[in-house]
């Protein structure tokens, strides 16, 4: 599951990355938007097995319980729903941005 969710999340952190100029067809949209619903769907399934214990349980004082990680990746997803919507409401990236950009990258 854990990778599941990584995958999810990187979607979703990434997908602003990319110049708003850029189309995206539907079918890849339609694929990203199926896999992102099964994810959360799996997520949901998974932890509705978990005891309250489990739910609750953390390693350490300083760890997070699974309550925990499953209510800050909702609290996120509306903070990452809207960083996309700006993202790609902006004008597209120049040349010269996406240069300096992969530059800061190396």
């Amino acid at each position: 599951m854990n990778r599941i969710v990584t995958a999810a999340i990187l979607m979703l952190i990434l997908a602003p990355a990319a110049p708003s100029g850029e189309a995206i067809s539907k079918q890849d949209r339609d694929t990203v938007v199926k896999y992102l619903m099964t994810t959360r769907d799996q997520v949901i399934a998974e932890t509705d097995k978990l005891s309250d214990a489990q739910w609750n349980f953390k390693q350490g004082p300083d760890r997070w319980s699974v309550g925990e990680v499953v209510e800050h990746l909702a609290l996120a997803e509306s903070f990452l729903a809207e960083s996309r919507q700006k993202a790609m409401a902006s004008p597209a990236a120049t040349a010269e941005q996406l240069a300096r950009r992969r530059d800061k990258m190396r």
